[in-house]
């Protein structure tokens, strides 16, 4: 006779069955990778990038700190303010300590400095255009980003005609901050002021010189409108073109310099092509073709190298993104290796810890660290980032709302209540911001059910494994439809549906009623088997059909069908991110 199979041999096939279908979900998605066909022109064939990170390790290793530069913006900051009634100097002073602490990435005191210029405000000077816009920049970056949508608006009124080239990349700007606070009409808005400023200036007698720069700018604008709306394919186009415009603008430059031309300056023009690779590489990135979005990071770091070194804000952004490129690979340990590189820019850069950067760069590096199960470094991290925030007010309130990576290493290291607390807040949030159907809502429940768990509340815990499991499943089918999953996502729901597992056997083992009456083996089973059969192979099934579909029309529906997928995905980051701001900085129409 067979001897009976014990609940724990169950638990442990249910859990190897889960797993293996979701490396399954992993590798078929990244096997599959759709070309935009809505865009004007062919994909670009690029080469693959290097298999390690090792070359941009040694480079970034040639770099050093400019100590007399750090020494210099210092010094600036060191000088007292002299009071005095002439409005000039007192601009003069606030603008040049706000310019020397963004040289030290101390966005917060650049703020406040840049605010009191705005205060004492020339008219009629190009300073006073240069001042708003650093200052719009700083507030929408780490300040209050209501204030740059105002600030935008002073800018674009003060423009003179004469400087309708500047305007440009004002209504660019303009562009980002609306499309980046949901408010697509205002972003569109300045597309179209962007668009009359093009077509007013394409009739005059300048336009053959500078023609190829301002139509890269234009086109940065429609990649920004475009990326914000989640219309992937439409801003992969626009930034490309953008970029073949900026190149094409270089030997331009070059003349308008001999012949004494007004122009801005080369460190502006690069930094605009630095910031446009960035975005591609976010596009791609989020297009589910993460080694197309490590070839364009990897061309925007050398950029911001080459110009400004290492020790800057723009290489420690890219240094970042490129960390979150090799996570959603699945490259981990390269992840946590760039992440730690940022921090040491940070660190050797002399930027204050509780900068905006700073904190951020030690996000990421958590991020990454909790990515390698490193879980008590990742909490060391962690736990320093918020010591350094509570010197800041604003970075302090929205380090309070929680952190899914924070929350994970809090419970691998066994500490529930904690992890309880921050993942009941953020269960609150979500629920309040996305409702209870939510995907984002279902990975904190399922979070919090492993909190809840771990703090002896498994009834509360089953209820919770219940009501988030059956979305998480459908997530894995949405994002293998879409081909935007990655290995991290997919871990992170691997990892609740192991704890669900866990639990029903111990809830067999106690006698615990499940909600709704539920048998746990019967789930453990039910729950493997959608896993590894129904939902992931009809996933794997129709991403198949749509790239052997030979009918042009149905071809054209099944891409529509998986951009509408992927933009959908886009969309609910920009929601998520505009809802993490607290209510008195987000726009009362959006």
């Amino acid at each position: 006779m067979k001897k009976p199979t014990s609940i724990g041999t169950l638990h442990q096939i249910a859990v190897t069955l889960v797993a293996t279908a979701c490396l399954v979900l992993v590798n078929a998605s990244s096997a599959q990778q759709t070309v935009p066909e809505s865009a004007p022109e062919p994909r670009p064939t690029e080469a693959a990038p290097p298999r390690t990170v090792e070359d941009i390790i040694k480079v970034l290793d040639q770099y050093k700190p400019n100590p007399a530069a750090i020494e210099a913006a210092r010094a600036v900051l060191a000088q007292p303010v002299v009071e005095s009634g002439d409005r000039q100097t007192l601009f003069r002073q606030h603008y040049q300590r706000g310019v020397a602490a963004q040289k030290l990435s101390d966005d917060s005191l650049a703020i406040v400095e840049l605010r009191k210029a705005r205060e004492h405000l020339p008219i009629g000077q190009q300073e006073s255009l240069f001042a708003l816009s650093e200052l719009a920049r700083a507030e929408f970056q780490s300040g209050n980003a209501l204030n740059s949508v105002e600030i935008q608006k002073q800018l674009v009124s003060a423009i003179p005609s004469n400087m309708l080239g500047y305007a440009l990349g004002a209504g660019a700007a303009g562009a980002v901050f609306h499309g980046q606070l949901g408010d697509f009409d205002g972003a569109r808005g300045y597309l179209r002021y962007t668009e009359q400023i093009y077509n007013q200036i394409s009739r005059g007698p300048s336009f053959p010189f500078y023609r190829h720069g301002w139509t890269g700018n234009l086109e940065y604008t429609r990649g920004e409108v475009f990326l914000s709306e989640g219309k992937l394919p439409e801003a992969e186009a626009a930034f490309r073109k953008s970029l073949r415009e900026q190149e094409l603008d270089r030997p331009e430059r070059e003349q308008r310099t001999r012949q004494g031309m007004t122009q801005t300056s080369d460190e502006t023009s690069e930094a605009g092509r630095t910031r446009t690779f960035r975005r591609l590489a976010m596009v791609l990135l989020r297009s589910g073709r993460a080694n197309e979005a490590e070839i364009n990071i990897r061309t925007a770091l050398k950029a911001s190298l080459e110009r400004v070194g290492r020790y800057s804000s723009d290489t420690i952004l890219n240094l970042q993104i490129f960390a979150q490129i090799l996570i959603e690979q699945g490259r981990f340990a390269e992840g946590a290796l760039m992440a730690r590189e940022a921090v040491k820019s940070v660190d050797g850069a002399g930027i204050p810890q509780h900068a905006f950067t700073a904190i951020n760069a030690r996000r990421a590096l958590g991020a990454a660290l909790v990515s390698n199960g490193k879980w008590r470094d990742a909490l060391d991290v962690f736990d320093e980032m918020r010591r350094n925030a509570e010197k800041e007010p604003e970075l302090a309130q929205k380090l309070a709302r929680g952190d899914l990576d924070w929350a994970h290493a809090l419970l691998k290291m066994n500490r529930g209540q904690p992890a309880r607390t921050m993942l009941q807040n953020m269960l609150a949030q979500t629920t309040t911001l996305y409702g209870e159907k939510d995907q984002r809502t279902a990975l904190v429940r399922g979070f919090h059910a492993i909190a809840l768990e771990k703090t002896g509340a498994r009834s509360e815990a089953l209820a919770d494994f219940a009501k988030s499991m059956p979305i998480l499943v459908d997530q894995i089918r949405n994002d293998m439809a879409a081909e935007t999953g990655s290995v991290r996502s997919v871990r992170r729901v691997t990892y609740v549906i192991e704890n669900y597992l866990e639990l029903l056997a111990q809830a067999r083992r106690a006698g615990l009623t499940l909600l709704g009456g539920i048998d746990p083996i019967a789930e453990s089973f039910r729950l493997a088997d959608v896993a590894r059969g129904s939902e992931v192979q009809r996933a794997l099934s129709a991403s198949a059909a749509r790239s052997n579909i030979s009918d042009p029309a149905l071809a054209e529906l099944a891409r529509k069908e998986q951009d509408a997928q992927r933009r959908i995905a886009s969309l609910s980051d920009i929601l998520r991110s505009l809802m993490a701001a607290p209510p008195a900085q987000q726009l009362p129409s959006v």
